[in-house]
Formats: C-alpha cells, structure tokens, sequence
C-alpha cells in the first residue's frame, strides 16, 4: 500500500498554469503529455476510498476492498490508482492470477514506476514468478519513453510568465503549487509528475530572476542546477534521463566558468545525479559511478561539498559488484567521524545507505531524555536486548509495524527484550500529552523519548536515520545485532531471539 497523502489544493484553473499555456517566449523542449488535473473533492473522496478499501481488506473483506478500489477509477479515471490497490488486494489475500491481471492492466495504463511494486509488501508473494519480473521491465520502458525528452535539458522563459508583487508572494504561489502537485501526483505517472514539477521550477526561476535583477550574488544558472536535481527522490535511483537533465544543466552552466564554491557544487549535484541514474544493472550501474567520479574528483578540499563529494564515492564504491567492505566500510567510519555535524555528509549517507550508516561507526550513544526527563543511555542496559526504534505516529509504516512490534514485547520482554521509541513527531502536529495518549492506546508500554523536533531530534542525525521506521537491535553486550529489514514483519522475532540467545 502506497502512502497516503491527502494536501490542500488550488483551483484547477490556477492549477493549469504550471503546465502552462502562457504568450511568453519559451525555449522549450518536446514535453510529455500535459497530465489530467482532479479536483479537490475528486481527489479527497479518492483518498477516502483508499483508506475504507483497506480498512475492509484489514477485516478480511476483499470482495468490499475491491469494490471500493474500483470507485476510485470513477472520481479519477487515471487508470493507475484502481488497478494498482486492487492488486495489492489480490496480492495480500494469495489471488496471484487476480493480481497479475490487475498489474498487467496497470502496467498497460502507463505505470512508470518498477520500484514501487517492486519495493511494496503486498506483492513478495509474486517475486518468484516471471511475470512479476517482466512487468517490472515493462515499467521501466515506461517510464524511459515518458522521460526521453528530459535529458535535453529543462525549459526556459525569457520572460516570467506569471507576474507577483512581490518575492514573498512568489514563494506563497510557489509552496502552494508543489503540494497541489503532490496531492495530484498519487494519480499520475512519475513522468508526468516531474515534467509538472520541471515547469513549476522554470516558471519560478523566471520570476525570481526579475526579483533579483539587481543581486550579484543571485546566480541563475546554478540555481537551473539546483532545480535540476531536485526533480527526482533521493532515495532512489534508476533516474534514466533525469539524471542526463541534470548534467544538461552542469555542463551548461560549467561552460559559463563559475568560480569556487559554485563550481565546486554543480560538480558535486552532477555527480550524484550520475550516481543515481541506473538501477539494478550492474555492468550499467559502475558504468555510472565512474562517470561520477570525474566530476566528484573536481570537488576541492576544503569547500563545502568535499565531504560529501569524498563519502558519495565511497558509497559507490560500497554499491559496485564485488565491493571489499573490509576495505570501503573503515573509510566510511572515518568518512563520518571527520565530517561529523556535515549536513552534505549526512544527507548522502542517511539516503544512500539506507539506514545503514550506523553499523559502520557502533556504538553510538543515545543520551536523551525521556518521557519523565531521566536521560537514556546504552550502558544501562547492558546484560538485555534493546530494540532503539525511530518512528512517529504520521508515518503509516511505523503503524503498521506496531502490532507486531507490541507481540513481540510481550512475548520476550519477561526474557530480557527492552524496547526505547524516539518519536520524529512535530510540536505543532501532536503535544507531549496526546503523544502519551496515543502510545498508551496503542498499548507501546515501554519506554519513549519524544522532543518535538521530528527529523531535527538531534539522535536522527546521530545515528544517520534517513527513514522511518529505523529499528536498531542492540544485543546484551553492547554490539549491534540486527537494523532495518531483518527488525521488520515476522524477521523481528526472530532477530530478537538471536539477541536473546534463545
């Protein structure tokens, strides 16, 4: 089950600028079909649908799920949302023709995106027959036909076509479209999504630059590189032909000669942009990191992206087939102890390694404090298993874990399991008192540590969390037993039982 966002809108009219029909000149490119705008209530009943689909499928009601799955192709006939839920349906309930039928309809309908089914719980029961493969193929020719035009680089006006008075109303009109295209995106292909995402950014690029006609320090072209890489996730790769629109916009903008610091990060972005762009093809994926390398290797030390630049090749190195991790995994540590507090460092180690950074420089101390202000440390629960688990109560994994996480507890905590819970909830979404609540009603009856700071909780960056969950398993002697996946669905118990010594 994909998450479910449900974001304020704007009116469809307002919505049709960002795919725009504007008088101004425009160098553009050949651009990808202008995707079908939904309006709010179509686009709030459609969420509601999803969330009763799988409420009823929770209660062992497939023949309702379905129904209210097939709903959603009348309020917005994308021919992906419907499909792709009822296939999750059919999936989940052991249906693999039911749910092959319905991915092959969806793949049909243009889906572009492998690494969502790929990735999704619900379809591991289909992973050992060759038709979930070939699908996922054909979602990748989808998505490299619908992102072919993006690697002659991005639009540009030479004059805004959309007119504001002033900055702060430009970052207003500007805020207020990208969540509109985020609610919309769940019903979209991923290639019509970035091409709306890629205009929205041009479209203000171009009204800022009359803003800041006066400012020296604005720089137009590294701020096309910066939107440029910020059109894809990343925390994925397989970027295709985006990854050759950011270095469309590099190349570009290195031919200008830009000095210092502003060299340094458009080598930098066109590196990682490099890094990211082919999947699960070895041969292709190597090929990628040493394309990489030769703008990474220009990134000088001392500057801002050098720490970076120097972990992001040690990640490659870390990805590429054969990887002597004896070797990479104590360059990473010291990659980690020396740029500590880096934020560059930390974003690429906490989206590339997937969680895993931690392994790499354990132990790591905890030293915040709980729910009744005592600080929590390692070194008190020496001679038990501790699961350290990073969640927050908007993230529908996290909750989706909590049932198991609570048998689990109940199960092994007479045995020595102790569990800590940092939460990356915000002050202003949820206060410590309804956080208590919450926690007491979801029977998660150890202990937890709640600051308000959601994912700026300092032990976030200290143990290098790019993702929620994070479990960590910590065995009685203090070593780092089990993260990630082997701490999820029925792996959990198990892990804890090695621990345990069970």
């Amino acid at each position: 089950m994909k998450q479910l966002f449900t974001l304020a809108l704007v009116g469809a009219c307002a919505l049709a600028l960002i795919l725009g029909t504007s008088s101004c000149s425009k160098t553009d490119t050949t651009s990808p079909a202008t995707p079908t705008f939904y309006d709010e209530e179509a686009i709030t009943q459609a969420n509601e649908l999803i969330g009763q689909g799988y409420d009823l499928l929770d209660s062992a009601d497939l023949e309702g799920a379905v129904a209210k799955f097939a709903e959603i192709e009348q309020l917005v006939p994308s021919g992906l949302v419907g499909p792709y839920h009822t296939a999750c349906a059919y999936a989940r309930t052991g249906d693999k023709e039911a749910a092959f039928q319905q991915l092959t309809q969806l793949v049909d309908n243009g889906f572009d995106s492998p690494e969502d089914i790929r990735n999704d719980p619900d379809f591991e029961s289909l992973n050992d027959d060759p038709r979930f493969e070939e699908l996922i193929n054909r979602a990748k020719a989808n998505y490299e036909t619908g992102s072919a035009t993006f690697a002659q680089g991005m639009p540009e006006y030479d004059k805004a076509p959309d007119k504001f008075a002033t900055e702060e109303e430009l970052d207003e009109w500007a805020n207020q479209q990208n969540r509109a295209l985020r609610a919309q995106s769940r019903f979209w292909r991923t290639t019509e999504y970035i091409a709306a995402r890629m205009d929205l950014a041009v479209r203000k690029l171009a009204a800022t630059r009359e803003f800041k006609a006066d400012d020296l320090e604005f720089d137009y072209g590294l701020e096309r590189v910066r939107s440029a890489a910020r059109l894809n996730s990343a925390y994925e790769t397989g970027w295709g032909a985006v990854s050759d629109l950011v270095l469309h916009e590099v190349d570009a903008y290195l031919r200008t000669s830009p000095a210092g610091e502003r060299r340094n990060e458009a080598n930098y972005r066109a590196g990682f942009a490099v890094s990211l762009k082919y999947g699960d093809d070895d041969d292709q994926r190597v090929d990628g990191f040493r394309q990489a390398e030769t703008y990474l290797a220009n990134v000088e030390e001392g500057t801002k992206y050098y720490g970076a630049s120097r972990m992001l090749t040690a990640i490659n190195q870390l990805d590429s087939p054969g990887a002597d991790e004896e070797t990479v995994g104590p360059q990473i540590k010291n990659l980690i102890e020396q740029f500590e507090g880096d934020d560059a460092v930390y974003r690429i180690a906490s989206t590339r390694l997937s969680n895993d950074a931690a392994r790499f420089v354990w132990p790591i101390a905890l030293g915040m404090a709980d729910l009744e202000e005592k600080t929590i440390t390692l070194d008190e629960y020496k001679g038990k298993a501790l699961l350290i688990d990073f969640w927050a109560t908007w993230c529908p994994p996290c909750r989706a874990e909590l049932p198991n996480l609570v048998e689990v507890y109940s199960e092994y905590h007479p045995q020595g399991l102790e569990i800590v819970s940092i939460s990356l909830d915000y002050a202003d979404d949820i206060t410590p008192e309804a956080y208590r609540d919450w926690i007491d009603s979801a029977g998660m009856n150890w202990r937890h540590s709640y600051s308000g700071d959601a994912w700026g909780t300092e032990s976030v960056k200290r143990y290098y969390v790019g993702s929620i969950p994070a479990p960590f398993l910590v065995g009685p002697d203090g070593s780092l037993v089990a993260w990630g996946e082997d701490l999820r669905d029925e792996d959990l118990a198990g892990s804890v039982e090695k621990a345990l010594g069970i």
